[in-house]
Parts: structure tokens; sequence; C-alpha cells
């Protein structure tokens, strides 16, 4: 027998209440899906809006520690931008680098790490404008030097900020490696 049969068949009382549960099923189901569809989407992991700019940079972020850990260069070099600058946060000139210099300063690095493990966890990512942005992230890094006495491992660990800019509808890193 079918709804609309039962309804007809039940008792004046029992119709009246069985219209009313429908009637208030109906709105239930329609106010949780409104909720829903209105609720915000936060990136994996994080409590960042998940929305396009932000999901760009988090999956840029992760490509590039993707590229850390397997020590591939030229991936590593094509997230970079031409005007990167790094002083490291000293006033010490002799400890900077730019996109010219961080080619050597990775490759040396990794001809002295036979493996590398990094960890990045994003805390927030920022939109300043509309060709700006800076992301905030803890890093664990792990890795293995190779020496003349054995392989030492050491770790650092941080909070640090990656300041990007778009350049041709891409972002770029400028600072904060």
């Amino acid at each position: 027998m079918s709804i609309k049969q039962t309804i007809k068949t039940a008792a004046p009382k029992t119709r009246l209440n069985i219209t009313r549960y429908l009637l208030l099923l109906v709105i239930t189901l329609a106010c949780v899906l409104t909720v829903s569809g209105c609720m915000k989407k936060y990136l994996p992991g994080t409590t960042i809006v998940d929305n396009k700019e932000t999901r760009i940079i988090f999956e840029l972020v992760h490509h590039y520690q993707h590229a850390v850990k397997t020590k591939d260069l030229p991936q590593l070099m094509a997230f970079i931008s031409k005007d990167f600058y790094e002083d490291n946060g000293t006033t010490i000139g002799d400890d900077d680098y730019t996109y010219q210099t961080l080619e050597k300063k990775w490759a040396d690095i990794f001809k002295k790490t036979h493996a590398i493990k990094l960890n990045i966890d994003i805390k927030d990512i920022k939109i300043e404008s509309e060709n700006k942005a800076a992301v905030e992230y803890f890093y664990n890094l792990k890795f293995q030097l190779e020496l003349e006495t054995g392989f030492y491992w050491k770790s650092r660990e941080d909070v640090d900020r990656i300041v990007l800019k778009k350049e041709q509808d891409k972002w770029k890193i400028v600072s904060g490696l």
C-alpha cells in the first residue's frame, strides 16, 4: 500500500498526524540541506577556508615539501620567484641569498645530505592582496649528513612564514625558506 493510500484510509486524526509528520520531515530536510550548503569548507587538516587561491597555495607548499624530500632541484626552482630574497632574519649580509644564489645553496645542501625528511604543518594562509599572500607554518626537518666519519642525523623545527606573489597567474615564493 502506498503512502497516499495509507493516508486516505487512515482515521482523520491519524491522517492529520501523518501529514504533520511528513511536513515536519520535509522542513527538517530542507533546513539540513540549506545549512550544509552554507557551511564553510576547510583545507584538509586545517581551519583554513578552502577556496581557489588558498587551495592553490596549499598545494604549492605541499609540492615544495615533496620536492625538498626528493631533492628535486629543478622542481624547487620552479616555485621560486626571480625576485626571491632571503636575509635569514639577520642584519649580516653574508648569509643572504637571492634567486641566483639559491640554486647553488640547495645543490650544496643536497650533495651533503643522504636523506631528508620534511613535515610542514600549515597554520594559516593569508591572501593579503590580489598578488600577495603569506603562509604561516610549522616545520620539522630531519636530515642525514654524510661526513667523513659516517652518517649523522640533524634536526630542526620552527615556525616560519613564506611570502608569495602572483606572477603571470602563478603563485611564486619571494621569501621565507
